[in-house]
């Protein structure tokens, strides 16, 4: 795995950015929702893209000024929901994924609530991720695994190189 060795900035999401987001979900996500849902429908899930940023934290990943992915969090229930992230398939596997998580671990060591999430069963790639992060998983419903990082202010947080969050 090649790391990223440049700055990886997040910025706020515009109205702008949706085709870009919508793209993103498509290219990220679209094997995946076929393999869960069966189908795939683009106004149906520009539609669901839209209400599931409402409330969010929604930050565009950019790299050398160029959108790289996609990050949203929202506080929820007493935790940090990690709502979004996804990234382009020609930054992937370069340690973003990782230093993301590692920023949002900082957070919530910091602020001393947990991380919540929920993840597509058939996407193993990042339940790997998560895990190796030290998320557990929490609980399930038929098409997802829900994962919970609790914050450990006695551990000492991860840091990430380069990296602008919140």
């Amino acid at each position: 795995m090649k790391r990223v060795s440049k700055q990886i900035i997040l910025r706020p999401a515009k109205v702008s950015d949706y085709p870009f987001l919508f793209d993103l979900l498509k290219m990220s996500m679209k094997d995946y929702y076929m393999a869960t849902y069966g189908g795939w429908d683009d106004k149906e899930e520009y539609s669901y893209l839209l209400d599931s940023l409402k409330d969010t934290d929604c930050r565009i990943i950019e790299i050398d000024s160029a959108a790289a992915g996609v990050l949203s969090v929202r506080e929820s229930e007493g935790c940090l929901f990690l709502n979004e992230m996804q990234i382009l398939p020609e930054y992937r596997d370069k340690g973003i994924g990782s230093a993301l998580l590692d920023r949002l671990i900082v957070r919530s060591e910091k602020e001393g609530i947990p991380i919540c999430l929920e993840v597509l069963k058939v996407n193993i790639k990042a339940v790997r991720l998560y895990e190796r992060k030290g998320f557990r998983r929490n609980g399930e419903s038929e098409t997802h695994i829900k994962m919970v990082r609790d914050a450990d202010k006695k551990k000492p947080s991860p840091q990430g190189d380069g990296l602008v969050l919140f």
